[in-house]
């Protein structure tokens, strides 16, 4: 693993994290989000954001893996999704849930606490 220090993630984390699912990191942080008018098997999902609550102003492209919210003016991977839900820096706690998602689940929580990152 590589980190220059204690409060930074190994670089394969972060690597691993980015490709994590946006849309469904995005409804479990709350968003309800319907396939984009034109195709029930639209890559484009839109609806309220789960960070700012602006009414049909967020979406998530499946095929590219990003989010976007035009009310916040925020958009990106999963990592940038889970920060912009928090409003703060991500925080290694915080980090876990988008690992979680992206397949590394408790083997990485349990380094994590191991290592007191929380």
């Amino acid at each position: 693993m590589n980190a220059t220090n204690s409060n930074r993630l190994p670089d394969e984390w972060v690597e691993k994290a980015k490709q994590a699912d946006v849309l469904r990191l995005a409804l479990e942080y709350g968003a309800t989000l319907t396939p984009g008018a034109r195709s029930p098997n639209s890559r484009e999902h839109y609806g309220p954001c789960p960070a700012c609550g602006g009414t049909d102003r967020f979406s998530v492209n499946t095929h590219k893996n990003v989010f976007n919210c035009r009310v916040g003016g925020k958009a990106g991977n999963a990592i940038q999704l889970a920060m912009y839900e928090a409003l703060q820096t991500i925080k290694p706690y915080q980090m876990a849930i988008v690992i979680n998602f992206a397949g590394l689940g408790d083997t990485w929580v349990s380094e994590l606490l191991l290592n007191g990152g929380g």
